[in-house]
């Protein structure tokens, strides 16, 4: 699995060592405790794996900006100084105190009119409609423009170490640095909250411009189409295209396909896709052999043991795939009887109902009391009561 760079560094672990006789010694205190109890850690839920898996892949500099170049249809995006772009410390401190920790954070310029244009790229991956996304993101991007008015004093350099930023950049004129908030979900249902901030505020229509507005990004996986994702080569259009289906039978023939699209793949990518692949969907293969071929299709990439290490790995899918459909057939075929046998209870109470309204019609009662008692339908009381007229007066008769 990707490694998820931690943004929080804890205060002892940064400290430097007391000097000795700077603390008292302290006094000894008998463990009466016992030995500590080791308490296993609780399974992380599906969707924080998938959050992390995400974040580990855009993580990596090359997937994120071929991210930006494949899925930001923007005219900036053409202008970036890939160079400059470093990921940086996302721990923010809201307005309420509490810490956040947006997804993803890059930093990095844009080269255009002979300006440099400093822009910060925020995203949040989720996998559940977040109805006030838009407030959850003003919060991040205020945060972040306040940590920036704080250090930055016009005509001083305010980027990372090592950038080099001059005279006349947004970080250098005391301007705030532009930025892009982009949300990719990966839910079943369709994204159906606001994508503009000022569509949360009641009356906005009232105040023509004169609100605080943007408007986010949305990548919205499981709508994309397939033949525009194996149209392109990077590896976040592999993985939306991986994630865009739950079904495993799917999953398993779209695996398949993904060994031969490998080659296609830059070789700074494989590695981040191939990892996301076993965070995500590794746990679904063959525990005997899936972790293993995994791990070879990272190693070798071309020649004839690369043919050999996708044909086994083909063969293993083929099994999963077969045991996957044989699993579907047999419980849709558990499905089905339990359906029929629903079925079948039900056409028989309707049956008894029937004939229950026939021995009340042969007792001589209305068809109004009939119908309330056994809840037939009108229409179906006249029905019997003239298919067995010989047995069952009409109604009102003697």
């Amino acid at each position: 699995m990707v490694p998820v760079a931690s943004s929080v560094v804890s205060p002892l672990a940064s400290s430097s060592p007391a000097a000795a006789g700077d603390i008292p010694p302290q006094p000894q205190v008998p463990d009466t405790t016992g030995p500590a109890e080791l308490v296993p850690s609780p399974p992380v839920p599906v969707y924080h794996v998938h959050d992390l898996a995400y974040r580990g892949l855009l993580s990596v500099k090359a997937v994120f900006l071929d991210f930006l170049r494949s899925f930001v249809p923007a005219d900036w995006v053409r202008d970036l100084d890939e160079d400059s772009f470093t990921q940086v410390e996302s721990t923010l401190v809201l307005q309420d105190l509490r810490k956040r920790e947006p997804d993803v954070v890059w930093r990095g310029r844009l080269r255009t009119d002979g300006r440099e244009i400093v822009v910060v790229v925020l995203v949040e991956v989720q996998s559940t409609v977040e109805t006030r996304m838009a407030l959850r993101l003003l919060g991040y991007m205020t945060a972040i423009w306040q940590k920036e008015a704080e250090k930055r004093t016009p005509g001083a350099s305010t980027g990372p170490p090592g950038s080099n930023e001059s005279p006349g950049s947004s970080a250098t004129s005391g301007k705030l640095p532009a930025i892009v908030p982009i949300v990719i979900y990966n839910g079943k249902r369709p994204w159906t909250a606001a994508r503009r901030f000022r569509e949360l505020i009641e009356g906005a229509e009232r105040f023509g411009e004169g609100l605080v507005d943007f408007e986010y990004g949305l990548i919205d996986v499981r709508r994309l189409r397939e033949e525009e994702l194996l149209g392109l080569s990077g590896a976040m259009a592999a993985v939306f295209w991986l994630d865009g289906t739950r079904e495993e039978a799917e999953v398993a023939r779209r695996l398949r396909r993904l060994v031969r699209l490998l080659s296609r793949v830059p070789e700074d990518q494989v590695g981040p896709l191939l990892d996301w692949v076993s965070a995500v969907l590794g746990s679904r293969l063959p525990a005997e052999e899936g972790p293993a071929l995994l791990g070879r299709l990272k190693e070798v990439r071309s020649g004839e043991e690369a043919e050999e290490v996708a044909t086994n790995f083909e063969r293993m899918l083929d099994r999963w795939l077969e045991k996957t459909e044989r699993r579907g057939w047999e419980k849709g075929l558990k499905e089905g009887r339990k359906k029929g046998r629903e079925e079948g209870r039900v056409e028989g109470q309707v049956e008894e109902r029937k004939a229950t309204a026939v021995r009340l019609m042969a007792k001589g009662m209305d068809d109004g009391f009939i119908a309330e008692v056994t809840g037939l339908p009108p229409e179906e009381i006249a029905r019997l009561r003239q298919e067995n007229i010989k047995t069952c007066p009409a109604e009102g008769g003697e």
